[in-house]
């Protein structure tokens, strides 16, 4: 299930929080010459190795259409975007869903940033995020 949303608090600090938190990673994206690539990378997760490997062009996937139409700076710090069951999303719409299946990754929550980049939160169970 795909959930895009509603006004959250937003004190979520890296890399602290992470573990805190439950997650197992973290990936910031951002805009590089055209193409949304990951910027930071935090955690040991498997699926980290896997997404290094992807750039997105924008509109493609939830990455790229996240980081297209990403709201003004304030409404940044409101909104997100929630993947809650990965066995749910269609292929085409997370270009990465079977790396997260085979590597464990089961709910994922993205957060746009203030600074224009998109942070990707993931878990290995569901509805976590």
């Amino acid at each position: 299930m795909v959930t895009q949303g509603s006004p959250i608090a937003r004190c979520f600090m890296l890399p602290y929080d992470l573990e805190m938190s439950g997650a197992c990673y973290s990936i910031v994206w951002q805009r590089q010459e055209g193409v949304i690539v990951p910027a930071e990378m935090r955690g040991q997760h498997e699926f980290l190795h896997e997404s290094k490997r992807f750039a997105f062009e924008p509109e493609v996937g939830y990455v790229g259409r996240l980081m297209t139409n990403q709201p003004s700076s304030q409404e940044a710090l409101e909104e997100h975007f929630i993947i809650s069951d990965m066995l749910r999303v269609e292929q085409q719409q997370f270009l990465r869903k079977q790396e997260a299946l085979t590597s464990g990754i089961l709910s994922i929550l993205f957060l746009p940033q203030k600074n224009g980049t998109l942070l990707e939160v993931g878990y290995e169970s569901f509805q976590e995020a």
